[in-house]
């Protein structure tokens, strides 16, 4: 059996699948990175910002989509500064994310502790679970 080598497909066939892997939504992460959890009372998100004040960030919760927006301070080097690594990013960020249930807007509540960004959002009344008590 003879089998044909062709790097040149080979190299497509990786950049095609990198470019897909890449371009699936469900494997990018936009910052900032977030835990969502769901108890019998509210859905509590949590987002690591450090080093954003809470004057730079806003809250917004509309139709269902809570929305987090903030602006990360840049970091500025001189042109003297040789730059070794450069990781941290600067900027304005913007995170949405859906809440599969509705919600008592009039009570959500937020707080920013050492750089970490606590959203609850209490759960309708009509939507918690009802015990039933038998007569």
């Amino acid at each position: 059996m003879v089998c044909t080598y062709r790097p040149i497909s080979s190299v497509d066939f990786f950049r095609n699948s990198l470019n897909a892997l890449l371009n699936d939504s469900s494997v990018r992460f936009a910052y900032p990175l977030v835990n969502a959890y769901d108890s019998t009372d509210s859905i509590t998100v949590i987002a690591k910002i450090p080093g954003v004040p809470k004057d730079s960030i806003s809250i917004l919760y509309e139709n269902g989509t809570l929305i987090i927006k903030g602006t990360k301070n840049k970091i500025s080097f001189t042109d003297n500064d040789k730059i070794l690594l450069n990781e941290r990013t600067g900027g304005d960020f913007e995170k949405s994310l859906k809440i599969p249930v509705k919600i008592n807007d009039s009570a959500i509540s937020a707080t920013l502790v050492d750089g970490v960004l606590t959203i609850v959002l209490p759960k309708s009344d009509e939507v918690k679970p009802k015990t039933i008590t038998i007569n």
